[in-house]
């Protein structure tokens, strides 16, 4: 019932992915998750597709649900105002103008076979296949751009303006480049990494990143392939694991639902007693298998011990510069000389023997080219890259539409937009107005979150689910003043979603088909099995589920599995006597008990009806 259209600033679908893509990108997270839930990725995509290949994931995607009539690309949002009438009906005039192509956008590869990517909806609805099989021919007949001629009713007025009854902010997180400003005055070339492109714009130079987040990392291998003199400006260290682990399981798979996101007792909840009682195995199983416990094979750059515990930080899977990071340290130590430095012998890594990257601290001062750090280094460089992140800002959002703001942040942190308070969707005040994407896992991928965001808003507009009744299960539990607001567990965020819907996944209802059973509870939280049941349900979830996502907890090593089921079967009596603890020793129930559910509002609840929507 809802009438949608796309403003889109660049040329085509993709947005930082394409617009701030560089040589050789590759997603961390991996197809199994990062699909979404109706339009899978075939056999013949790599676990972790490369950036030409999700592009061209999305473009089949708009194209097999006939999304191309409601995007208008060349359409930059410069501002959302809204207005409320005397009956509480409240309305948004969106304002935009003409914007150039992108000039740093990525071709996609538009050669590709049909059989990479599947729907898992045609066998639902005849009339949807139908419909769609004869719009996909239509749109492959020519590009991409020429199918989005057809356009839908809603468009912009003589003056530039689109009037709608509900705005949805898809702008994402890294949208706003984050540039601090530097101690002194540097003489050489300055940019943020959402500038880079191709690692040969480093050869010869002398090269400082500042930031150790994963794009951070990219660029220092990046670049000590063409130039001896890397450092990165590590200021607080980072947590590493790759993306991969054991005999190349994807990391985003290598976990369990059941008793750790979902059916754990309020409170083992409250008190996080699985990431506690993980957290010294994790470093122990990370100390004996690579000589660190403060991260996988991890042996410069770290964090405080303190700090490197399960559910507090989001980890940096960006591990190929690793070998050059770790080269001095374990030169430095019989264990790492003799015992650990296999860990680093990629072809590259022994290619480039005679070349290191040096992990520095916060910058002290600067003068010319001469960069002296807190910890008594100096060294001169050529290009400074700032890979230093995004602030949250929204600054088209006007007037009564403007969120609240922080002030700047301390330690020179930028200042930032707030966040809507229900999930970070939207406010109890205003849920005609919804923020999608606007959130970031320790392990995980922000477009599935964002497909149950959407479905959890729609909801909400229609009034079938009243606002969330319970606090949230899913905060980090770190203290990171610039993405503390954002940074959550993916499990937690889609089962506590899942649970407000009434779709999270049924024990009851799987153990008719035990596959789908064990691909959830010995799985990851995938999209796809939060529409089993409830307001979204897809019939063919069912099949996904029993094959595509049961694949992953077979190719695990079979220890692995030994040891997951063996902590479900440990939780399964901690929650046992969780439940008999309770009540004996007279906690509050509003503690650890979610809240009784507020009724519903219908659809009666909302001035009128909600019919056009913009993104």
């Amino acid at each position: 019932g809802f009438e949608p259209v796309v403003l889109e600033a660049g040329s085509a679908v993709g947005g930082t992915f394409r617009t701030k893509s560089y040589d050789d990108g590759r997603l961390v997270s991996s197809k199994f998750i990062t699909a979404f839930s109706d339009f899978r990725m075939g056999p013949d995509v790599p676990d972790h597709p490369s950036i030409p290949d999700y592009l061209a994931y999305l473009e089949d995607y708009c194209s097999q649900f006939n999304l191309w009539p409601h995007i208008r690309f060349g359409h930059r949002v410069e501002e959302i105002s809204s207005t409320t009438a005397s009956d509480g009906r409240r309305t948004y005039q969106v304002r935009v103008s003409a914007s150039a192509p992108d000039a740093h956008a990525q071709p996609t590869r538009l050669e590709r076979s049909a059989s990479q990517f599947s729907c898992g909806a045609e066998s639902d609805n005849d009339s949807l296949s139908s419909a769609n099989s004869d719009r996909e021919s239509e749109a492959t007949a020519g590009s991409p751009r020429s199918a989005a001629s057809s356009v839908s009713a809603l468009s912009v007025d003589d003056s530039g303006l689109l009037h709608v009854d509900a705005v949805c902010i898809c702008s994402g997180l890294h949208n706003e480049p984050y540039i601090p400003d530097l101690p002194g005055n540097y003489s050489g070339q300055v940019l943020h990494s959402s500038r880079y492109k191709d690692k040969h714009m480093f050869a010869g130079k002398r090269v400082l990143v500042v930031g150790a987040g994963e794009t951070g990392l990219d660029l220092v291998y990046r670049a000590i392939q063409v130039t001896k003199d890397v450092f990165l400006c590590a200021r607080s260290g980072f947590l590493s694991v790759p993306y991969v682990v054991g005999n190349g399981v994807p990391l985003d798979t290598f976990i369990t639902n059941l008793f750790e996101c979902s059916h754990l007792h309020p409170l083992l909840e409250r008190f996080k007693v699985k990431w506690r009682l993980s957290t010294p195995f994790i470093r122990l199983g990370f100390l004996l298998g690579t000589g660190s416990s403060c991260g996988y094979n991890q042996w410069a750059g770290c964090k405080p011990s303190a700090q490197v515990r399960r559910g507090h930080l989001i980890i940096n899977k960006s591990t190929d510069a690793m070998p050059w990071i770790n080269r001095k340290p374990k030169a430095a130590s019989w264990l790492g000389r003799n015992l650990y430095s296999w860990l680093d012998r990629t072809p590259l890594a022994e290619q480039l023997r005679d070349r290191e990257i040096q992990v520095t601290r916060r910058i002290a001062r600067i003068d010319g080219k001469t960069v002296s750090f807190e910890n008594g280094q100096q060294a001169n460089f050529d290009t400074i890259v700032l890979a230093t992140g995004y602030a949250v800002r929204f600054p088209f959002l006007k007037g009564a539409s403007a969120p609240q703001a922080t002030g700047p942040l301390s330690d020179g942190l930028p200042r930032q937009d707030l966040l809507p308070t229900e999930h970070n969707i939207c406010n109890p005040d205003e849920v005609t107005k919804a923020f999608i994407g606007f959130v970031r896992p320790n392990v995980g991928s922000i477009p599935p979150m964002a497909e149950l965001q959407v479905m959890w808003w729609i909801q909400r507009l229609r009034g079938d689910i009243g606002a969330p009744s319970k606090a949230p299960t899913y905060h980090l539990l770190g203290n990171n003043p610039r993405t503390g607001a954002y940074a959550v567990d993916y499990g937690a965020y889609m089962h506590d979603l899942g649970r407000d819907l009434g779709c999270d996944p049924s024990v009851r209802e799987m153990l008719a088909r035990p596959r789908v059973l064990i691909a959830w509870a010995m799985g990851q939280a995938y999209v796809t099995l939060f529409r089993l049941r409830g307001p979204f349900e897809l019939q063919r979830a069912w099949d996904i589920a029993e094959s595509e996502l049961f694949a992953p907890v077979t190719q695990r090593p079979w220890v692995s599995n030994l040891i997951f089921a063996g902590l479900i079967l440990v939780f399964a009596v901690l929650n046992l006597f969780a439940m008999l603890l309770a009540p004996l020793a007279q906690i509050p129930t509003s503690r650890f008990s979610p809240a009784p559910r507020p009724a519903c509002r219908g659809r009666a609840a909302l001035p009128s009806p909600i019919k056009k929507i913009t993104t």
